[in-house]
């Protein structure tokens, strides 16, 4: 293992940076409504956003409130809250009432005394190598230089896999912004099983820190890069992180989670298995 930056650092940072919970309670909760609206403004307080109205919208098939980088919305499937940014370390340790953990992103930002453009292109280059020591399926990588605007390297593929890596040039993309002079930052964005002990895992330690860093540094360990630390950093091995989610274990979760949960509301309101079963395109006979 190997630290992707030549340089000792000058200060770092470590918090949960965006959060999504839901509930599949599907009852008009009052109760809960207000507990996530109220959630929603806390989020956005903390965000500096004090100053943002609430305003109606509709996100990933949920229809409530945003204000600022913060959400809550219902659906047939039930309820949603999310928030990105510092508001998202807010929403953490406010212990909402849930069901599941849909995402989680944990970053650790590291500042330097001077510039250097090279972090993402060693990031890739160390990941490589220990891509090609290791059996199994190997891991996407992708390098993009930014050519003086931020480099940027993604390990692992957006979308089809848990867990997705990114480590990128944090000043440049703020558009040089002096509270982030020379600082780059490292980020997993996790999803299904992994979001899940993610959360588990840093409620247990509490949310600090060092708590998220180690989380953190267990999932860049396990892509072949060791994150900088001032002092002895127990990171969490990558034999206890969870194993990734199959395409036919993601679907089978769809199906029971989300199609599943819809069919049984309606069935419950009076709908026919035949009418589901013709809904869906099946043969519901017995031959």
């Amino acid at each position: 293992m190997s630290y992707a930056h030549p340089i000792a650092h000058m200060a770092w940072s470590a918090y949960v940076d965006y959060l999504r919970l839901t509930h599949d309670n599907q009852d008009n909760d009052v109760d809960l409504e207000m507990k996530y609206h109220m959630a929603m403004l806390r989020c956005a307080r903390r965000a500096g956003e004090e100053d943002m109205a609430p305003e109606r919208w509709r996100m990933l098939g949920y229809y409530g409130w945003k204000c600022g980088k913060a959400f809550w919305g219902a659906s047939a499937q039930g309820y949603m809250i999310q928030c990105a940014g510092v508001g998202a370390a807010e929403l953490f340790d406010m212990d909402l009432p849930y069901t599941n953990v849909p995402r989680i992103d944990v970053q650790a930002t590291y500042w330097y005394a001077t510039y250097f453009s090279g972090v993402a292109a060693t990031v890739a280059e160390l990941s490589n190598a220990s891509r090609s020591k290791t059996r199994g399926r190997r891991w996407k990588i992708r390098h993009i230089n930014g050519m003086g605007n931020g480099d940027t390297c993604y390990i692992g593929s957006r979308g089809k896999k848990s867990k997705f890596l990114r480590c990128y040039d944090k000043w440049r993309e703020t558009d040089e912004d002096e509270q982030y002079a020379y600082a780059w930052r490292y980020e997993a964005e996790l999803s299904d099983g992994h979001a899940r002990y993610a959360y588990n895992t840093i409620k247990s330690l509490g949310q600090s820190d060092l708590s998220c860093l180690m989380l953190l540094s267990g999932y860049w360990q396990e892509r072949g890069i060791s994150l900088p630390y001032d002092g002895k950093l127990d990171a969490i091995p990558a034999h206890r992180l969870p194993t990734d989610v199959t395409s036919k274990e993601r679907w089978l979760a769809w199906l029971e989670n989300g199609v599943g949960t819809s069919i049984a509301k309606w069935l419950a309101r009076g709908a026919s298995r035949e009418e589901v079963m013709k809904a869906l395109g099946l043969d519901c006979s017995d031959t």
